[in-house]
């Protein structure tokens, strides 16, 4: 168990600071929509982030990408 975490732990510390911050917008309940409204990029371009996110942490679900990241400590869910 303690391995699986550090792995994780590595996995989600390639997270770049705009994967991060999308996946905390997604964290504060924030819409695709509105996430992509408040960082000034296309919903396509959001939807290219978000999969690169799921690529890096392994997983297949926003919320898995979600619960890792909490996990961790990457982000706070609801600020």
């Amino acid at each position: 168990r303690r391995s699986q975490e550090a792995a994780e732990g590595q996995l989600v510390g390639r997270l770049t600071r705009r994967e991060t911050e999308i996946l905390q917008a997604m964290a504060d309940g924030l819409s695709t929509g509105a996430i992509a409204a408040k960082l000034g990029v296309s919903p396509a371009t959001l939807r290219t982030h978000v999969q690169n996110v799921l690529t890096k942490l392994r997983v297949h679900s926003k919320v898995e990408a979600l619960a890792l990241a909490i996990r961790h400590g990457k982000v706070t869910p609801g600020r």
